[in-house]
């Protein structure tokens, strides 16, 4: 009789050898191999895009998929070799919706997916707006993986202490941002030390003063910033500096150094994405409620900012029905919930049902009940005009600029940004 030990070691040794001739036949048998090319920010999004390909591998025997995987610099300057026909190795690669998937498109090297779009059903499982973030000229280009949403977190404990109601237009939110400073409270975040945080003020306020084209227009360049109408951007944000909304002393500090502000209720409000809620101590986050930014003229539409990450499919690729394929899976219910899980954004996919976490919940039904949405301003504007548009946005807020001379300073830049 052969010793319990040693039967233990063969039965492992036999798992080892049965799973090695399992993967050998599994490569053996899958014709056709794939890259995708992918941007995690964690281990963990490193994880689930490895689970992606594993469960596609699965369904489909014949077809392996290698997930090529670089930091977010370095996939940026990836993607940006790829519109320069610099690169051809890649066969399905993640994105963001804006400025880079149009310059995608533009490349005519990424295929359209009218047809894959119809073959699936995909208006069934993708809202109107969310189609029209991956498309131009009513043609979709991508699939959209994940996004999340933009609004006011508070702490809810503080609104209740001082019996505060969340303000739903402009003079509620001026008259809130008195009553807490009255109460010796910094009403809202800011952080100049991240100079692209500001740039969700303009963001909201030209989306809630001029609507989604002119702010489109705004940031792309094409509309100047001398135009009467934008002008009132402006003053409404001047209203909140001069009514004390921003703490000054905040100008040196990054976003993630102002949060233990946030933490110790020194700090009553955040405009920020969900994404900081992830760096939140758990006892903290339990009492954090969100907001949509309030109206300011109740005729405008509601235009939400939903930063999305799509996919595309290379129109050149050696190996394109079955990088549809993969590309379709992407589009499952299962394979977008699988991402939404583990990476604590929202899935685009409209059966999708998020766990009761960081408030996705509430960020999914605030980006499905809108009636637009645009990338944030970094995603539609230029690298150029974003990094200078930043610098003008924190001495504005710091009061070194006027309304009227931020406005020159930025059409400056807006026409130096056209000629690069």
């Amino acid at each position: 009789m052969v010793p319990v030990k040693m039967r233990a070691r063969f039965i492992s040794l036999g798992l080892i050898t049965l799973t090695l001739y399992a993967l050998i036949g599994r490569s053996m048998a899958a014709e056709h191999k794939i890259t995708f090319a992918a941007n995690p920010s964690s281990a963990k999004q490193q994880e689930v895009y490895h689970l992606l390909a594993q469960r596609f591998e699965a369904l489909n025997p014949d077809i392996s998929v290698v997930v090529s995987s670089q930091s977010l610099e370095s996939h940026k300057q990836r993607v940006q070799d790829f519109y320069n026909g610099e690169t051809n190795n890649i066969d399905v690669m993640l994105a963001y919706a804006g400025t880079q998937l149009q310059q995608l498109i533009d490349s005519e090297d990424i295929q359209p997916l009218n047809t894959l779009w119809e073959e699936y059903e995909l208006d069934q499982r993708f809202s109107q707006s969310i189609k029209q973030l991956v498309s131009k000229q009513k043609i979709p280009f991508a699939i959209p993986m994940a996004y999340y949403q933009w609004g006011i977190y508070y702490h809810k404990s503080l609104f209740e202490r001082l019996e505060l109601a969340i303000p739903t237009n402009w003079p509620e939110f001026i008259a809130l941002i008195n009553t807490l400073k009255e109460n010796d409270i910094t009403p809202l975040n800011f952080s100049g030390g991240s100079t692209w945080s500001s740039l969700a003020w303009f963001d909201y306020l030209s989306l809630r003063i001029l609507g989604k084209d002119k702010y489109l227009a705004l940031v792309k360049g094409k509309l100047p910033f001398t135009t009467p109408e934008v002008k009132e951007v402006f003053s409404h944000w001047h209203q909140l500096i001069q009514a004390g909304a921003f703490d000054r002393d905040h100008r040196a500090m990054t976003w993630s150094e102002i949060l233990p502000f946030f933490y110790r209720r020194k700090m009553a409000m955040m405009l920020n994405g969900n994404f900081f809620l992830a760096h939140v101590p758990e006892h903290v986050r339990k009492d954090v409620g969100f907001f949509p930014f309030p109206r300011i003229r109740e005729d405008m539409p509601r235009y939400e900012s939903a930063p999305t990450d799509v996919a595309v499919l290379n129109a050149n690729s050696d190996n394109l029905p079955a990088a549809r394929k993969f590309i379709a899976f992407l589009a499952s219910l299962e394979a977008q919930t699988l991402v939404a899980n583990y990476v604590g954004k929202i899935a685009p996919h409209v059966n999708y049902q998020p766990t009761n976490r960081y408030l996705l919940n509430e960020g999914k039904a605030h980006l499905e009940s809108a009636n637009g949405l645009v990338q944030y301003f970094d995603r539609e504007a230029s690298e150029q005009f974003t990094a200078a548009a930043g610098t003008l946005f924190i001495d504005f807020m710091c009061e070194k600029l006027t309304v009227d001379s931020l406005i020159e300073q930025l059409e400056i830049a807006r026409k130096q940004d056209l000629l690069e």
